[in-house]
């Protein structure tokens, strides 16, 4: 039998589902609405915590900046100090060693780290001798590095480069011969060869006009004579510049490899520096760099000491050495 629905029933059963429909949608925008929202809230939860790493991160960065540099300046200062009990102890070995007799002496100590400098009588004038040959060696290593010349150009020795004195080419070498710039140089710098000097010298202006553009004091006229500070300021400039300078580099090594060694290498390390003595009447002088950990120049002239001041250079030398390398 079958049951019969009224049309009333039926609308109420239409309206029902319509109910329930709009129940679903209702539902499922709510549902989407805290989806939503506790996606923000997670965003945002997210956003803070990523902010609040970056600002610890700032935070610690900053402070092992600050722990860096402090570190830093500490190191600095001590080294600083160091520095200057270095320069202490160098003043009061050399009152040791000289007593009343620093007026025949003139020095000049510079400590390429600190900078730290000493001095005795560092402007008084002295007679370069053959000390003057490092400011030509780098007029001439100028003029390799410009490509003016080449160390294979040959010179010819003639009756204007004779010359008494110091060198192998004394009574080797004859008018007319031809002599490479390198080979002149390890000769002039090594054996300290005036020969060789005045063959090199033909292709150089004014030494003294070099040397005042170096130092910036008029190193006066032709008669060689130049103060500590001067050979001190050409050292450091042939140092400094070496690394940029191929032909810098070897005149140094060409300083380590000199045969005269009663002076500044007479009693520490041969190899350890590059130096280049002069003597001439009453002069008696050596300039040079010693590459120590913490390298330095010292620069020693003197006048009418003679072979006291020979030994007195070799003793302030080996005085500095020792207190360079104590620690």
């Amino acid at each position: 039998m079958k049951h019969k629905i009224s049309r009333e029933t039926k609308d109420t059963w239409e309206k029902g589902e319509e109910k329930n429909k709009y129940k679903k949608v209702f539902l499922i925008f709510i549902a989407s609405f805290i989806v939503f929202m506790a996606g923000l809230l997670i965003l945002h939860n997210k956003n803070d915590a990523d902010n609040k790493i970056v600002e610890n991160k700032d935070v610690i960065t900053d402070i092992q900046d600050d722990v860096q540099a402090k570190a830093e300046e500490d190191l600095k200062k001590k080294a600083e100090e160091k520095a200057a009990l270095e320069v202490s102890k160098i003043e009061t070995e050399i009152e040791k060693i000289l007593g009343d007799n620093k007026t025949f002496y003139g020095i000049y100590y510079y400590d390429f780290n600190s900078g730290l400098e000493y001095s005795v009588n560092g402007d008084k004038e002295f007679h370069a001798a053959s000390t003057i040959k490092v400011p030509i060696a780098m007029m001439i290593s100028d003029k390799l590095y410009n490509k003016e010349i080449s160390e294979d150009m040959l010179i010819e020795y003639t009756l204007d480069n004779r010359e008494d004195g110091a060198g192998v080419l004394q009574g080797s070498i004859v008018l007319g011969d031809k002599i490479k710039v390198s080979d002149l140089m390890k000769h002039m710098i090594e054996e300290s060869d005036n020969i060789a000097t005045s063959m090199l010298k033909k292709n150089l202006s004014s030494v003294p006009e070099y040397i005042m553009k170096v130092t910036g004091v008029n190193a006066g006229n032709d008669k060689n004579y130049i103060t500590p500070r001067q050979s001190y300021t050409i050292l450091k400039k042939l140092y400094e510049e070496s690394e940029s300078n191929v032909y810098y580099k070897k005149v140094l090594q060409m300083m380590k490899e000199t045969s005269s060694h009663d002076r500044l290498d007479k009693y520490i390390p041969i190899e350890m520096i590059s130096h280049k003595i002069g003597d001439y009447d009453q002069y008696v002088n050596d300039i040079g760099i010693v590459h120590t950990k913490e390298p330095y120049i010292l620069v020693v002239y003197t006048k009418g000491v003679m072979e006291e001041g020979r030994e007195n250079i070799a003793r302030i030398s080996k005085a500095i050495y020792d207190i360079k390398t104590s620690n």
